[in-house]
């Protein structure tokens, strides 16, 4: 994984909902290279700096891990605990810090977008392509207090793009802020839940339950559209989805999700209407060790 995108570098044992929020169409998954990293002062800040093979967003360098070009990304991230290593209770779980990516790219493949239900919402038309520099930027944030969890963050990614004889850097841009609040007592962490009483019907123990809420945008740049990267009658300009969830720990190892999301759309169908609002409904059974 690319030290950039908060939400994809939390363990998807612990993750929040069953799929990622709308900040993960912007965002690197995984990809080959080189990193370092490591942390000061009793971890109280962390860094991370790598160089590799560079990969759209969302997506990966390749299914073959083989590089196609000479160019290479480089991804940065810097992440600090200001009150770790103090008394103050309210804010020992705050961590603060903010990720970037730059790189070049040429003749690579535009990537697809896509809404929680990972239905394709945004595609590029035919003979786009990547035309040069491509900058990614994102401030994110995490909380934990006793059983109380906040979680936000901000991807903008800016990408030079060619179609034809056309060619021009666009924006893109998403955020989301989720938060979880446990039931049953016990600390929420980024590292997860752990039961005080693991599941045990022998003597009347349930685990942990935890409920969820999250919400968050997707905005595509207008002049994608107006410059015919894309068509309104076939890809949505923004989408803005709201989701709320139960989880329950059986143990440290056992967990069953339980989510509900919902997505609003701006254009994306014939004659550049809304597409259709999306209702999904998620669950997930794990046993992760």
């Amino acid at each position: 994984k690319e030290p950039f995108h908060l939400e994809r570098l939390q363990s998807i044992a612990a993750a929040n909902f069953v799929e990622l929020g709308l900040p993960a169409n912007l965002s690197p998954n995984r990809d080959v290279g080189a990193q370092i990293y490591g942390d000061f002062w009793n971890e109280s800040l962390s860094y991370a700096i790598g160089i590799f093979n560079g990969s759209a967003d969302q997506g990966s360098s390749s299914s073959t891990d083989v590089d196609t070009n000479n160019d290479k990304d480089v991804t940065a991230r810097i992440f600090a605990h200001p009150f770790k290593n103090t008394d103050n209770t309210v804010l020992k779980g705050l961590g603060i810090g903010a990720a970037v990516t730059h790189g070049h790219k040429e003749g690579s493949t535009t990537p697809t977008f896509r809404s929680p239900a990972q239905a394709a919402v945004f595609t590029f038309n035919s003979g786009v392509t990547a035309d040069g520099p491509h900058t990614r930027f994102s401030p994110q944030a995490y909380w934990y207090w006793n059983n109380i969890g906040v979680l936000g963050e901000y991807v903008s990614s800016n990408q030079e793009l060619i179609r034809g004889a056309v060619s021009d850097k666009f924006e893109n841009k998403a955020w989301q802020l989720s938060g979880t609040y446990v039931l049953t007592g016990e600390d929420a962490s980024f590292k997860g839940v752990k039961p005080r009483k693991p599941f045990d019907l022998s003597l009347n123990q349930w685990g942990a339950f935890e409920i969820a809420a999250r919400y968050g945008e997707l905005d595509l740049d207008d002049e994608l559209f107006l410059k015919n990267f894309s068509s309104i009658n076939t890809s949505i300009t923004k989408e803005t989805a709201w989701g709320i969830g139960l989880n329950w720990y059986l143990n440290n190892n056992v967990r069953v999700m339980l989510d509900y999301e919902r997505t609003d759309f701006e254009g994306g169908a014939a004659e550049g209407a809304d597409r259709a609002i999306e209702d999904a409904v998620f669950t997930r059974f794990q046993i992760a060790y």
